[in-house]
């Protein structure tokens, strides 16, 4: 978290201008209110805890691009000859950004040895420890015993 005397910033592109958004995928999965109440009701009867996690530069860790992104860089920040600029990684404002990062979380809490629900593919747990998300793109609602967290 940022002090009171320091400065946060991100680099957010016009995905409006992006030549190719109506011909992409821009939805991203979304744990359904259903699923949600389940992880809810699980932690209630079990005396759990709740919490919620945001993936902090989730989007710049979302893995490499599947298609050529060409931006230039406003002027205040290159000063020299303003060339394209091909991105490797998904800023945000990108209409396939979010869909990309929750692919990119999906086999993130697979490796972790976390189980995908078969009917709500948003819901993830683990075996042992009482542990349950309700995952959308960068965004965990958790419950969870307090020895659980990784």
């Amino acid at each position: 978290m940022a002090s009171p005397n320091q400065l946060k910033a991100r680099l957010v592109l016009r995905g409006h201008r992006d030549q190719e958004k109506n011909t992409i995928r821009g939805d991203a999965p979304a744990p359904s209110s259903t699923a949600q109440r389940i992880v809810g009701s699980i932690a209630a009867a079990t005396r759990s805890s709740f919490f919620n996690v945001d993936v902090g530069g989730a989007y710049l860790k979302s893995g490499p691009s599947q298609r050529s992104i060409f931006v230039r860089v406003p002027a205040f920040i290159e000063a020299r000859k303003r060339v394209p600029w091909r991105l490797v990684k998904f800023p945000d404002g990108l209409t396939d950004a979010g869909r990309q990062r929750c692919a990119a979380g999906d086999t993130q809490l697979k490796d972790m040895c976390l189980l995908q629900s078969l009917y709500y593919p948003q819901i993830f747990s683990n075996k042992g420890k009482i542990l349950m998300f309700a995952k959308y793109v960068d965004d965990l609602f958790d419950a969870g015993e307090s020895n659980a967290i990784f």
